[in-house]
């Protein structure tokens, strides 16, 4: 009785590691993409793309009206890649990367023509 009860078990017990399952911290460099239905990180030297969860605001331009806007910036980040699979728009995207921290953020354009 025991161990059917724990065969029936097994499968609920072993879903969160297979759905959790990422890679482990690390620093990734690469294209980042942003407009108001897509975040897409593609890795530098690749042409992968994957989807972006995670505050990326600081790279984000805001509009004169206060908006979002959309562009791309190489950036440099923390964090950790999902396993393959489809994700983002339309599942256009091989992986997600969930950004714990934005390492490294070009200046802005308005800030380096101003510096110049």
């Amino acid at each position: 009785m025991i161990s059917r009860r724990l065969v029936l078990l097994s499968p609920v017990l072993i879903w969160p590691a297979i759905t959790c399952a990422e890679s482990e911290i690390r620093e990734y460099k690469g294209d980042y993409f942003y407009n108001f239905e897509n975040a897409v990180f593609t890795p530098e030297g690749t042409e992968e793309r994957w989807a972006v969860e995670g505050d990326m605001s600081v790279v984000e331009r805001r509009r004169h009206d206060g908006s979002s806007g959309w562009g791309t910036s190489t950036v440099t980040v923390l964090g950790s890649l999902s396993p393959k699979g489809q994700f983002g728009n339309l599942g256009s995207c091989s992986r997600i990367l969930k950004v714990i921290k934005v390492v490294k953020v070009p200046p802005c354009e308005a800030e380096s023509e101003a510096s110049s």
